[in-house]
């Protein structure tokens, strides 16, 4: 678009300097004839010959009038031309600020979902969102309680503002909430408070979690249809802000009871290595304060850098074993052949190389605690003599027949899926129902965002020593981009990237330019950064266009091609939309009709 709008617009400079060059032509042209006429008039008041003199200003006036048609002949033409290729201008020009003003209220939507603030200011967030992207008049909100009445209710900024179908919003309301699904009412006759003769259009989204509808959004427009082309986007954020909701139910928000009370608990319990103060990481704890101090077997759950090992560290430490070996073994850190003769040792001579006796690990642990991380990665073999273990507390030393007993609580952790392994026969289900009495599911950075400030700030202090560097914070845009970035490596890739930002900062705080290339520019998970110029914003929106929105759009197209037969302006009416709109979306996603349509057949 941008190229098509500079060609347009050199062209129409190319164009307008033409015509300046012609007229300032035509006008010389003119001034010259007008001084001949002149001087015409003065030749023949001077006594010259009278005929011959009136004959000269005859011609001369002639000339003079077919200047002056030719000049308004080009300026008609020239205008005319000029003022086509300015309205197509203009046009483009309109389509990018439609674009940029869609994409910065999907922006602001999609980043409010991943930000830890409170419901209310979500709210106004969406509603107000939703509406521009809609270019609704009317928008409201109504969350509902367990049952099912209404016990919040928020309307966007301006009120209903005279909208008419404001009093259809109970009966639309209640069938989203029974049926579970989108209403969309198109067409609506208006026949009240003065428009008479207009068409309105409502659509009500269901919020909905994954056993009931916790509440709807509701807008309304002044057109005949509301939605256009963008009902699965809307669906798509719905489902997004139900899953918001549903955690917010779950897990609750921060407030003066909920800060209380976890200052409770690191008060009375080790939880010196848990940093944080989310939600999430407060439910983690509330859990191990529970099952500490018992040996019931605990299976961790969680990606890969959420801090597992932590969090099984924290269990120990707050057990009645806190004084006795806490010993953490990755089970995919050991190659197999190795990994038995670490758990359960092995006697001199039980095979080359053995010169000497050496304990396992369960046997070194004896009163404490083991971690096995990663025990998906357990060969089937390993599997039985680990579920013999887990039963008995019994086990031989590779090369004896000696049995030895050992008082040790397993704790296990993985980033597999165990349940998934054991459908598929690559992990027994015995030995899943034995380590899975208690599980413990740690959340990934992405969805505890308030705790990043605390992480940062706890590994800056970590690095800063450790580097003997000058370093007392981060500056705020730095740490903004931080909160914005998806960390698929979670709390373990945050902290190289704290590393490697202490190491290679000069100055007394860190900041963007010491952030790797791949967070300045946002990534993972969807999260975006704000763009501070319009490179970035055309970057930025092409990389959700790409991620989110494309993808429906461009199947969106493709089956409305399908259905009309490849016919475009059938497609447009199927769909609702307008021929250029239509035309301007095939354009976008560069959709060679035919191969689209014969690939939707094959």
């Amino acid at each position: 678009m941008s190229v098509k709008i500079k060609k347009q617009s050199k062209r129409f400079a190319k164009k307008l300097e033409e015509y300046k060059i012609k007229y300032s032509e035509k006008i010389a042209e003119l001034n010259s004839l007008t001084a001949a006429l002149k001087n015409a008039m003065n030749s023949e008041s001077d006594g010259g010959g009278f005929v011959d003199g009136w004959q000269q200003v005859r011609e001369t006036i002639d000339q003079l009038g077919a200047v002056a048609d030719e000049l308004a002949r080009i300026h008609k033409l020239t205008a005319d031309r000029l003022s086509k290729d300015y309205a197509f201008l203009e046009l483009d020009l309109n389509y990018i600020e439609e674009d940029r003003i869609y994409f910065k209220n999907l922006f602001d939507l999609m980043t409010a979902f991943d930000k830890d603030q409170h419901l209310e200011k979500l709210s106004e967030t969406v509603i107000d969102s939703m509406s521009k992207i809609l270019d609704a008049e009317y928008g409201a909100l109504e969350l509902l309680d367990s049952d099912g009445n209404v016990k919040v209710s928020r309307e966007s900024k301006n009120g209903n503002n005279g909208f008419p179908l404001v009093e259809m919003k109970d009966k639309v309301a209640r069938t989203a909430i029974e049926s579970g699904s989108t209403v969309i009412m198109n067409n609506l006759a208006l026949r009240n408070n003065g428009h008479n003769g207009k068409y309105g259009s409502v659509i009500c989204l269901p919020l909905k979690s994954e056993r009931s509808v916790l509440g709807i959004l509701y807008f309304g427009a002044y057109r005949k249809n509301i939605v256009m082309d963008k009902a699965e986007l809307l669906e798509m954020i719905s489902q997004k802000f139900g899953k918001v909701l549903e955690n917010h139910y779950k897990y609750g928000q921060p407030d003066k009871a909920y800060r209380k009370k976890l200052a409770e608990l690191r008060r009375k319990y080790d939880f010196s290595e848990i940093i944080g103060e989310s939600p999430q990481i407060a439910e983690v704890m509330s859990t191990i304060v529970m099952i500490a101090q018992t040996d019931t077997a605990v299976l961790i759950e969680g990606e890969s850098g959420t801090g597992k090992e932590v969090i099984a560290r924290a269990i120990h430490k707050n057990s009645l074993r806190k004084d006795k070996p806490f010993i953490p073994i990755n089970c995919s850190a050991i190659p197999e052949t190795l990994l038995e003769s670490e758990l359960f040792g092995y006697e001199k001579g039980a095979f080359t190389g053995a010169v000497s006796r050496k304990p396992g690990k369960f046997e070194l642990a004896d009163g404490g605690t083991i971690l096995l991380d990663e025990i998906g990665e357990l060969s089937m073999t390993l599997q039985v003599k680990l579920l013999r273990f887990l039963q008995s507390h019994e086990f031989e030393p590779l090369g004896s027949n000696k049995t030895i007993v050992s008082d040790v609580r397993i704790i296990t952790a993985t980033k597999r899926d165990l349940m998934k392994m054991v459908d598929e026969g690559t992990f027994r289900d015995d030995l899943y129902y034995r380590i899975n009495v208690i599980n413990l599911k740690i959340p990934p950075l992405r969805q505890r965002i308030g705790d990043i400030p605390l992480l940062v700030k706890h590994f800056i202090n970590k690095y800063v020593e450790k580097n003997n560097k000058d370093i007392d914070g981060i500056k705020a845009e730095a740490l903004f981009c931080l909160e914005e970035f998806g960390f698929p490596g979670n709390v373990r890739e945050l902290e190289n990237v704290i590393e490697r930002a202490v190491v290679m900062c000069r100055a007394k705080q860190l900041d963007m330019e010491d952030l790797p290339e791949s967070i300045r520019w946002g990534g993972g998970y969807g999260s975006h950064l704000m763009p501070k110029d319009s490179r970035q914003l055309k970057l930025v929106k092409r990389r959700i266009v790409d991620e989110s929105i494309g993808p429906l759009e461009k199947s969106f197209l493709i089956r409305a091609l399908k259905r009309s037969g490849g016919n475009i302006s059938q497609a447009a009416r199927l769909t609702q939309m307008h021929r250029k709109q239509f035309q301007r979306l095939i354009k976008r996603y560069n959709l060679d009709i035919e191969q689209e349509i014969s690939e939707s057949q094959n």
